[in-house]
This record gives C-alpha cells, sequence and structure tokens, in this order.
C-alpha cells in the first residue's frame, strides 16, 4: 500500500504548498481509515494484547514516527527563525517557532492540545489523533468484531450529533474525536476483509475486485473533495460541508481494501515500498522544503498558503530527494531495529481475547 500512502501524502502537499482546494483533509481522512486498518492487523499478526506485546508496539510506533520527525524539526527551525513570524503565513498560519516550554513540549512530543500552537511541522497535528487511536487500538479496542461494531456506531453517532448541531467541517476535523470514525471503519474492515472478499470475488472475479475497489475508493475520494468545493461555491450550510467528512469514510475504506489485495511483483513492488518509504518524511517535512524552495527563487502568490507553480516544483524536487536521504540515512538502519522488535516473540494465538 506504499504508492496509496505515498499518493495521499503528496495531496496534502499539494494542499499546503499549492492551495489545490479542499483535498488535502480528505486526504487525511483516508490515512485515519489506513491507519485504523494497519494497526488493527498489526496487533494481531505481530504482537499481542499482553503487556509486552502491547510494549513491542509502542516501541515500534516510536522508533516509526519520532526520529524521522525530529530531524525535521531540526532543519524546520532556522529556516521558521529566518523566515520570521511576519512572513510564515506565506505558507501557513500555523507554522512558526513554539514561545514557551509547553509548546515545546507538545512539538517535540507530537501531543498538541492546543491547536494555537505554533508547530515546526503545521500537520503534525494529525499525528496526536493517530497517536490517540494507537492507543485504544492496543488496548484492544478493536481486538474483536462487537469491539469494533460498537466503535463504529458510537462514532457514526457522534458524526450525526455534530452534523444536528451544526459543527463546522473543520471543527470535527481537528477534533480528535473527528478521527474516530475512519479509525473504526479501517478497524472493522480488517475484521471482514475475508468475508468481503468471498462476497465480492463471486459478483466480481478476483482480480476484476482489485481494480474496482480501486477505482471506486479513488473516485470516490475525489467526488468528497469535489463535494466540499461544490458547498463553497453554491454557499450551502456548514452541515454540508462537514457532511463531506464521513462520505469519505466509505471509499476510502474501499481504496484500503483494494490496495490490501495488490499482489505486486518486480519493479512495482519495489517501487511500492520505495514510495511507501518516503511518505512519512514527506508528510511531516514538506513546509520545510516549500520555505527553502521560496528562499532559492524569491516567489511566492500573495496569498495564504500558495507557492508559484514554479516554487512548487523546486519545491517537490528537493523534498523527493530530501525525504529519500532521510529514508537511507535514518529509516532504514532504525527499521532493522523495528524488524527487531517485531520479530522479538510472536504474538501467542491463545492470548485471551473475550468475545466481547
Amino acid at each position: 500500500m506504499g504508492i496509496m500512502r505515498f499518493v495521499l501524502a503528496m495531496a496534502v502537499v499539494a494542499f499546503h504548498l499549492l492551495a489545490v482546494p479542499k483535498i488535502g483533509p480528505i486526504a487525511v481522512q483516508a490515512f485515519f481509515v489506513l491507519s485504523g486498518f494497519l494497526m488493527t492487523l498489526v496487533m494481531h499478526t505481530s504482537y499481542s494484547y499482553r503487556p509486552s506485546g502491547i510494549g513491542r508496539f509502542w516501541l515500534n510506533r516510536a522508533l516509526r514516527l519520532y526520529p524521522i520527525y525530529i530531524v525535521s524539526l531540526v532543519l524546520t527551525l532556522p529556516m521558521a527563525v529566518a523566515f520570521g513570524p511576519g512572513r510564515d503565513h506565506v505558507i501557513d498560519d500555523g507554522l512558526g517557532v513554539p514561545t514557551d516550554l509547553f509548546g515545546w513540549l507538545q512539538n517535540l512530543t507530537l501531543i498538541f492540545v492546543n491547536l494555537d500552537t505554533p508547530r515546526l511541522s503545521p500537520p503534525a497535528w494529525a499525528l496526536t489523533t493517530e497517536l490517540f487511536y494507537y492507543l485504544l487500538i492496543s488496548l484492544g479496542l478493536s481486538a474483536t468484531r462487537l469491539r469494533s461494531w460498537i466503535w463504529l456506531a458510537a462514532s457514526f453517532a457522534y458524526m450525526l450529533w455534530c452534523l444536528a448541531t451544526g459543527r463546522d467541517f473543520y471543527s470535527i476535523y481537528f477534533s480528535v474525536w473527528g478521527g474516530a470514525l475512519p479509525f473504526s471503519a479501517g478497524a472493522l474492515l480488517w475484521h471482514y476483509r475475508k468475508a468481503l472478499s468471498r462476497v465480492l470475488e463471486d459478483q466480481f472475479g478476483a482480480r476484476r475486485l482489485t481494480g474496482v475497489l480501486i477505482w471506486f475508493g479513488a473516485g470516490g475520494i475525489l467526488a468528497t473533495t469535489a463535494g466540499r468545493a461544490a458547498v463553497s461555491v453554491l454557499d450551502l450550510s456548514v452541515a454540508a460541508e462537514a457532511a463531506m467528512l464521513p462520505l469519505t469514510v466509505m471509499p476510502a475504506a474501499a481504496l484500503v481494501f483494494g490496495c490490501s489485495r495488490l499482489q505486486l511483483t518486480g519493479v512495482v513492488r519495489r517501487a511500492d515500498r520505495v514510495l511507501g518509504d518516503l511518505s512519512y518524511p514527506v508528510y511531516v517535512s514538506h513546509f520545510f522544503f516549500g520555505m527553502v524552495a521560496q528562499s532559492l527563487t524569491g516567489l511566492y502568490a500573495p496569498r495564504h498558503d500558495m507557492l508559484t507553480a514554479e516554487t512548487f516544483v523546486i519545491a517537490v524536487t528537493l523534498m523527493i530527494g530530501g525525504c529519500y536521504l532521510l529514508t537511507r540515512l535514518i529509516d532504514e538502519p532504525i527499521q532493522r531495529m523495528r524488524e527487531t522488535v517485531r520479530g522479538a516473540a510472536a504474538p501467542d494465538p491463545q492470548a485471551p481475547i473475550s468475545q466481547f
């Protein structure tokens, strides 16, 4: 699923640095569905719900998230200082240098309790949501089908309440609770992936089903993105735009399901792995490369969140090269440590997981 992750990360980059409208938050919703699927997968297949398994899960998550992220902060800090508060808004109004100890703690730990806190990596707020649901999943929230159904039902009820009370798109999107529906959908998808395959393959055939799922998922994500744009153009209610969040979940789940069924080989398999490895550093560091490109060209569009096309091309070129170096120099050596942690003990098939 590496190509999928990379495409979603690039959608966020285009949203932030080139102001491609509406796509970024929709891509993040798809990331949340994917994370719910993958974290439930690894808890069942690589770890366990015993204390030792939970501990190994968290050590592995820390090794995956923090080294690249901390390097990204170190790289971004001098650029953010050089740009100064008067120019931070050129790229993103969340970008800035923390002004107090609490702000630094939030930036360093990835636990943002206040989104007004200046962030050296503005999109890192979403990792707070990721960590929150990693915790719940590691403690067994998605361990069984029943728990996953209850989680999904509660999440759907919360979303309906948000829509009924007039919550706007971003107040839901930036809330940690707003991630509950996509995460629970991804978790439930993992539990039913084999049963769904059996039923749907009878209708479409195995090979065709994979393509149908991917095309339906990608088309649905583009449709909800277009839906957000239509809401703005037609000046519809805030609830109409907010509804695009739950409407993204089904196509995102279809895309995850389809990509999980792919059997890649040869060059395509290697490309999938390389691009997948790039997706996380691209996500957390793209503002740094945007600032570097802007400094080199001196060109930026006089609007929030927008570089010129020329500067954007330079930023993406620098970003791909820089992130490849980060993966080779930092992530690959750490990956060997992660594999050791993951393989330290096989998950115990007899580990007690209640039917509830």
